[in-house]
């Protein structure tokens, strides 16, 4: 686990996969010494690849956030979300119930009714009727109480949960503070006993996906940057390649204050298992 002041510093690598949120931005505003590292990587002929658990397509996430934020999303060879994942993969969820058309309980703070409807998925309240939950957002500050009883109702009836956003916590720079996501839900059920099939980071696929584009990727080269011990780095520790973790995003508080060698004892005594290859405040050049 070493510490580094600059992205300058570890330039072996040619693939860079990249975490969004606490990242690059905050939901609210673009961090403009990741901005400048962005460029700088992408002058150096880095390949740049977004990785992020957010339960929207890859359209999306162009036109409504990066663009939002004044990224230029040109400037990575590749993004891929969750999200987009989960839809790639539409048809055999439909298998896996040998129904050409679904009913689900959405737990989101968007309103995808129609999208859903085009995919043969709709969206109903009758826990009864409905085949699978689909967890896939919530607002920030959502009292959690009455979705858990729903979730309750659920497990009793043996209904599998598909969560498209495993993230438990996010830190929100619209209301400037840490607040819950969708993974927490999906935690929950899963210590009910209930089935939760998860798309995103920690688990491979989503790591695999980055490379279908490429051939012979030698792992060696690959970097995730991101700022979830138990996301972003467990999930590159998992698919065996390098990580960078950053300092001042999910984990702030939990760091504030620590010089470097408390913040690394810090890291080993509370993820005994996860352990990053770079430790580094920002994502800067």
């Amino acid at each position: 686990m070493k510490f580094i002041d600059s992205i300058k510093k570890i330039q072996k690598y040619d693939y860079f996969l990249i975490d969004q949120w606490g990242v690059i931005h905050d939901g609210k505003k673009k961090f403009l010494h990741a901005y400048k590292a962005l460029n700088y990587l992408k002058k150096k002929k880095k390949r740049l690849i977004i990785i992020s658990n957010s339960s929207e397509n890859i359209d999306y996430t162009k036109r409504k956030t990066l663009k939002r934020l004044k990224i230029n999303y040109k400037i990575f060879d590749k993004i891929l979300t969750s999200g987009e994942v989960f839809e790639e993969e539409i048809d055999l969820i439909k298998k896996r119930f040998k129904k050409k058309e679904l009913y689900c309980l959405h737990i989101s703070h968007l309103n995808k009714k129609k999208y859903f409807e085009k995919k043969k998925i709709k969206i109903i309240k009758d826990i009864e009727k409905i085949d699978f939950i689909l967890a896939s957002s919530i607002n920030p500050g959502l009292n959690l109480n009455k979705l858990k009883n729903i979730l309750l109702k659920c497990k009793s009836r043996n209904k599998l949960m598909v969560c498209t956003n495993p993230d438990e916590k996010v830190f929100d720079g619209k209301v400037k503070k840490t607040v819950n996501q969708v993974g927490v839900l999906a935690k929950f059920y899963k210590k009910l006993g209930g089935k939760v099939i998860y798309y995103g980071k920690p688990y491979t696929k989503i790591y695999s996906k980055c490379f279908t584009d490429y051939s012979k990727i030698n792992k060696k080269k690959i970097l995730m940057i991101g700022d979830s011990i138990e996301k972003d780095i467990l999930g590159a520790q998992n698919y065996k390649i390098d990580s960078l973790l950053i300092l001042n995003g999910n984990h702030k508080k939990e760091f504030l204050g620590l010089k470097i060698d408390g913040i690394k004892r810090k890291i080993r005594n509370n993820w005994k298992n996860i352990k990053p290859t770079y430790i580094s405040k920002n994502f800067n050049i």
